[in-house]
C-alpha cells in the first residue's frame, strides 16, 4: 500500500501472530492446541487465508484474547 496504511484484515493476522509469539508458542504448538495443521496456522499468519470464524473461536478459546 502506498499510503502504509494497514488493512483491517492484515492487522488481525499481525495481532494473531502477536498473541502466538507473546504466549511464547510455535506455529506448530499453537495448530495442537487448536485443532488445525501447522501449514493452515501459517498460512494465516502470512495472510495467504483468510482465518475462519471456527479457527478464530478456537484461537480466542486456547490463547484467551478476549475475543
Amino acid at each position: 500500500m502506498a499510503t502504509g496504511e494497514m488493512t483491517a484484515a492484515a492487522f488481525l493476522v499481525a495481532e494473531l501472530r502477536r498473541a502466538r509469539i507473546r504466549r511464547g508458542w510455535s506455529q506448530e504448538e499453537l495448530a495442537r492446541a487448536i485443532n488445525y495443521s501447522p501449514s493452515m496456522v501459517s498460512v494465516v499468519e502470512l495472510g495467504q487465508a483468510p482465518p475462519t470464524s471456527k479457527y478464530l473461536e478456537q484461537f480466542d478459546k486456547v490463547l484467551d484474547t478476549g475475543g
